[in-house]
């Protein structure tokens, strides 16, 4: 009977014992978790939030910025468009009335020639009047052909100037939008990280404080306890009866 219940007090021992051990595993584990990984990564929150809120304003101040950009220089190129249109239909309105007065003029020189209003014969005085206003009029209208015809010249250079700002301006940022994305989505994560991490801690927090307190007042392996206890006491009173049987018979 001794004996049983020594070995079975053994076995009950150990397991205590292995259970105890593997506690104070997880608690040292967890410890070391915690100060070594866990609260870094929660202390960085903080700053990191910091980061990510000021890379979005910076991206966002950038991106406004190229918007506003392409879009004053497609309005100053859809002016200069506007005016190469209004432009090029005054040029064809001149052409004709230039062709008109070639061909008014060439009435003039041909015999008989007649007024264009009355189609009266005209007289040496009335013909020459009307020779000098044609001519005048020809030429005001060839100046300003001309003069039309180099300001479309010039807004046309400047459309094509406008265009290859237009696609810098495109491309010009392009390398750096894409880092500050790239910037971004990697404090994003980071962000991400440290959330998890804080949750994580308190977590294990908690877990720790438990395991704590399980070793410090021996709250784990109730049932071996509980049996241990009922060995003892049973060992106990086979040690009595063994030294009161030995009094007896003295």
């Amino acid at each position: 009977k001794h004996h049983e219940l020594e070995q079975r007090r053994t076995i009950v021992s150990k397991s205590i014992s292995d259970i105890k051990a593997n506690l104070s595993a997880e608690f040292v584990h967890l410890g070391h978790n915690i100060d070594s990984v866990l609260k870094p990564q929660a202390k960085k929150l903080s700053e990191i939030k910091d980061l990510l809120l000021t890379a979005n304003e910076s991206y966002a101040k950038l991106v406004l910025s190229q918007q506003q950009t392409l879009k004053k220089k497609q309005s100053e190129k859809e002016t200069a468009v506007s005016r190469i249109n209004t432009l090029l239909e005054n040029n064809h309105r001149l052409e004709d009335d230039i062709k008109d007065i070639h061909n008014k003029f060439l009435m003039l020189e041909s015999d008989n020639a007649t007024c264009p209003l009355c189609d009266r014969e005209l007289d040496h005085q009335s013909h020459n009047n009307l020779k000098a206003e044609y001519e005048q009029n020809g030429k005001t209208k060839q100046e300003q052909l001309k003069h039309n015809k180099a300001l479309i010249t010039n807004l046309d250079k400047e459309k094509n100037l406008l265009s290859k700002q237009i696609i810098a301006a495109e491309t010009s940022n392009k390398t750096v939008i894409t880092e500050m994305q790239n910037k971004i989505a990697d404090l994003t994560a980071q962000e991400n990280l440290s959330l998890q991490a804080t949750e994580k801690m308190l977590s294990e927090n908690k877990r720790h404080i438990e395991l704590e307190t399980m070793l410090e007042k021996e709250t784990y392996a109730e049932s071996d306890f509980l049996q241990l206890k009922s060995i003892e006491q049973q060992l106990g009173a086979i040690k009595f009866d063994h030294v009161k049987y030995q009094l007896i018979n003295t």
